[in-house]
This record gives structure tokens, sequence and C-alpha cells, in this order.
């Protein structure tokens, strides 16, 4: 899919290429109303902004994403997309919102058993 070339292009640090992918991915999912592929690219291009050092924009797309995830239910994106916000409170050094996101996030991935949990607790003890 075009979400996953874009992926890639994120990968090799081919943003210009990897945001058309996400942006032609968008379209596609938007026209056939897919919320869940949407939200899915909504997180890639928070991603790519925050790689690029747009907190703004990654924070506006995550967050975008994680209000979606919310209304689906679906805890695992959910606990994803506020690992993300809260790297980027910590990029940003609001350190306060950063520990508050990841805690959440914490607490549904311990609740749904994710195997990352130790990795989660790894990037809060940084805050520290």
């Amino acid at each position: 899919t075009r979400k996953a070339i874009g992926d890639v292009q994120a990968f090799q640090d081919e943003n210009e290429a990897a945001l058309e992918s996400y942006q032609q991915a968008l379209a596609l999912f938007r026209a056939v109303g897919s919320r869940l592929g949407e939200a899915n690219i909504s997180l890639s291009l928070g991603r790519l902004a925050r790689g690029q050092n747009q907190l703004t924009t990654a924070r506006e797309h995550t967050q975008t994403a994680l209000a979606v995830y919310r209304t689906m239910d679906n805890p695992w994106n959910t606990a994803l997309a506020l690992w993300d916000l809260g790297r980027i409170e910590k990029e940003a050094h609001n350190v306060i919102a950063a520990r508050t996101f990841y805690q959440e996030a914490l607490s549904i991935m311990e609740r749904i058993g994710a195997p990352v949990v130790a990795d989660l607790r790894t990037e809060m003890a940084e805050l520290e």
C-alpha cells in the first residue's frame, strides 16, 4: 500500500517522498471511508513531522489519530499515539505533559499485556 511505501521512505529519510505517499494513502482511505486507515496515516504523518523537529505539526497529527483511536475503542493504537505524544512533549521539553502521556500509555499497555511495556518504562525513566 501507499502507507507501507511511505513508511519505507520515511525510514530511509526520503521525507518528501514519504509525505507524498502518505497523502496519497490518506486520499484513498478517505475515499473508502476507512477511519482506521486515516488515523494510521495521521500517526505516520505525526512521526514524520517529529523526525523533522516540526513538533507542533507532529502534535496535531498525533492528536488527530488519538481522537479516532479512542472513538474506535482501539487500546493498542491509543497507547501508541499516547506514547508518541509523550515523545513529542519530551522533545519540546514539556516534562510534565510527557510524563502524563507516558503514564496513560503505560496503563493501557499493562492492561492489554503489550510486549513493549519495558521499553516504555525505560523512556519514562529518562524523564527523571
